[in-house]
């Protein structure tokens, strides 16, 4: 938890939800951290471990860097349209896993 200015949309001390500061325009950035993606990737890992497939040694997530000109874009994903987004999480996973590249989406 975080101490809010006074003009913020938050509570003092209420946990920051950055891509919702971001879109208000109480901060001017925040980093995407994507739970679907994180937890889909990891049990992806798993399972292809135990079918004994290749796994990265090492798999750093790359949290972009989201500013008010894309802010819509997640903010949709994760609060307006969820589940369309998680229709395509497999697929975007396997993508990912593929590429190396494990925060795109």
């Amino acid at each position: 938890m975080v101490p809010t200015s006074s003009n913020s949309s938050l509570s003092p001390y209420q946990p920051l939800d950055g891509l919702r500061e971001v879109k208000s325009g109480n901060m001017v950035a925040t980093n995407l951290q994507n739970a679907a993606i994180e937890l889909g990737m990891a049990l992806q890992a798993t399972v292809d471990l135990l079918d004994k497939k290749q796994v990265p040694q090492t798999a750093l997530l790359n949290m972009p860097v989201i500013k008010k000109d894309k802010v819509d874009y997640y903010y949709s994903q994760l609060y307006v349209e969820p589940q369309d987004f998680l229709k395509t999480l497999p697929d975007l996973i396997k993508k990912n896993m593929a590429s190396g590249d494990y925060a795109s989406q």
